[in-house]
């Protein structure tokens, strides 16, 4: 069954197969009337998935600025003067907030996303949704959670102490 809102924006329900779908509420301009576009499963996985993807992709951009860091401490900013390194440790915070704030504008979508998925009847769920919420509630997440948020402070100390406190004996390190 399709209803038609407009003269370009259809909604079509699938009840009839037994599949139930989230529905989101948005204003069509052209008409001023709200409308109930409906969101798949599959929708909400795929979105779900590509959260967890941006993660990923942000936090390996993490690693590379930390290596980037490390690099430049090691050949240059050991032996720089005290403003330098206060302004390096400053863009380099600045830089890794940006990267968080992503990160966790990302993990509120996907929590988003799972508070839909569990509002949807249990016994109308696909496995694959079945399967993708047992793993979000198992150790295996709250691991990985408690591994990123870690590792993020890791990274800043880490910093931190190489920046300001290392201190660098050529004599053994380049032997």
């Amino acid at each position: 069954m399709s209803t038609r809102m407009s003269s370009s924006f259809v909604i079509r329900h699938f009840h009839s197969s037994g599949a139930y779908s989230a529905v989101l509420l948005s204003v069509v301009p052209w008409s001023c009337s709200l409308v109930a576009p409906t969101v798949s499963e599959l929708d909400l996985l795929n979105l779900a998935r590509s959260t967890t993807e941006h993660q990923v992709t942000w936090f390996a951009q993490m690693i590379t600025i930390n290596f980037g860091m490390v690099v430049a401490i090691y050949y240059f900013l050991h032996g720089a003067k005290l403003a330098l390194k206060i302004f390096t440790f400053f863009a380099y915070s600045v830089g890794m907030m940006v990267l968080l704030g992503e990160m966790l504008v990302e993990a509120n979508i996907k929590e988003g996303v799972n508070e839909a998925l569990r509002a949807l009847p249990a016994e109308h769920l696909s496995r694959p949704i079945m399967r993708y919420l047992a793993v979000y509630d198992s150790w295996l997440t709250l691991t990985t959670r408690i591994t990123f948020n870690l590792s993020i402070w890791l990274f800043w100390f880490a910093m931190c102490y190489l920046l300001f406190f290392w201190k660098r004996d050529s004599k053994q390190l380049d032997s």
